[in-house]
């Protein structure tokens, strides 16, 4: 049984359900799948979910799905809509409890867009390439 709860978030559905797996597999931890929706939308179920650590795509604007296309959003967006709910008390006066927030991307985003010290400014808690990743999943 797993111990542990996280979600992947990508807009991309067989990209979010085969890392949903892969992140999965031989671990305690069980990472479910999330599509996107409006941006304050999708961080309030993320909350609501309790989760123990949250995964972002950084591209989340790709394939919007039913959204608009001014509702596209990158992963550093919904991480820092993260970030304020979790320091910001509820309307009960309680805090919603730290989880980490991974970037879990394609290489060429990662090297062309996501610059850690202009872009998202420490609210990504680490970043992992997808290639890479998936690689080291497939030698297990």
């Amino acid at each position: 049984m797993s111990r542990y709860k996280g979600y992947f978030v990508d807009d991309v559905e067989d990209e979010r359900n085969s890392y949903a797996r892969i992140l999965s597999q031989g671990t305690e931890l069980q990472v479910q799948p999330l599509g996107i929706k409006e941006v304050a939308t999708l961080a309030n179920d993320v909350i609501s979910y309790s989760p123990d650590i949250i995964l972002l795509d950084f591209r989340l604007d790709s394939d919007l799905g039913t959204l608009d296309p001014v509702q596209g959003f990158k992963g550093s967006s919904l991480a820092q809509h993260l970030r304020d709910r979790i320091i910001s008390p509820s309307s009960d006066g309680g805090y919603v409890p730290d989880f980490p927030v991974i970037l879990l991307s394609a290489e060429k985003n990662i090297s062309s867009l996501y610059k850690r010290d202009k872009t998202a400014h420490d609210l990504f808690d680490c970043y992992y390439s997808k290639e890479d990743f998936s690689n080291d999943a497939v030698r297990e």
